[in-house]
């Protein structure tokens, strides 16, 4: 990777870091731009010149100044960073996580979350959630915030396998090291 590459790179997760549910939480929500334009430049270039100039950028002074690659004073469309992937959570491995017997499959017992959230999951019936069901109920991510999107059996709690971040970002967030992410740890 060239020192451009990186540097880029760099800014853009400092900026998702340091922002964190700030403007990138809105800018992300809004993907309405062109296919050449970036979320970020659409929602924050008031004057509608291409450029994000220091008065229209949403964060502080420094994050704008690692993200001015090329020090010019605006942002560039090729200085933007990338509005942050969406994924929701993987059912393989959170069948993974709980299936105690190693059938597959997650029975009643298994299920981490509440009863009737399993019973309406169980589509067929059969007393076991394959990984189809498990999703099926869900035909995209909850109203809300990351939390409430991850949570994928509404039990309060964000396991590994629920989550949709990086691996470092829940260890960190994880402060009582359960295996959990609580809604105040997420906080």
């Amino acid at each position: 990777m060239n020192i451009r590459r990186m540097r880029r790179f760099l800014a853009a997760a400092a900026l998702a870091v340091v922002v964190g549910a700030g403007p990138t939480a809105v800018w992300a929500g809004q993907n309405q731009a062109g296919a050449d334009e970036s979320p970020f430049l659409q929602r924050f270039d008031q004057d509608g010149d291409g450029l994000i100039s220091a008065e229209e950028f949403p964060g502080d002074e420094n994050q704008f100044n690692r993200l001015d690659i090329n020090g010019d004073g605006y942002l560039e469309p090729d200085e933007v960073p990338p509005p942050p992937p969406r994924r929701g959570p993987d059912a393989q491995r959170i069948i993974t996580e709980f299936d105690v017997d190693g059938d597959g499959q997650l029975s009643s017992a298994e299920f981490p979350g509440p009863a009737d959230h399993f019973d309406k999951l169980d589509t067929d019936g059969d007393g076991f959630l394959n990984s189809t069901e498990l999703l099926a109920g869900r035909p995209g991510p909850p109203p809300g915030n990351g939390f409430q999107r991850d949570d994928a059996d509404q039990d309060g709690l964000v396991s590994r396998a629920e989550f949709s971040g990086p691996a470092d970002l829940f260890a960190r967030l994880d402060t009582d090291g359960d295996g959990y992410i609580s809604r105040e740890e997420a906080r």
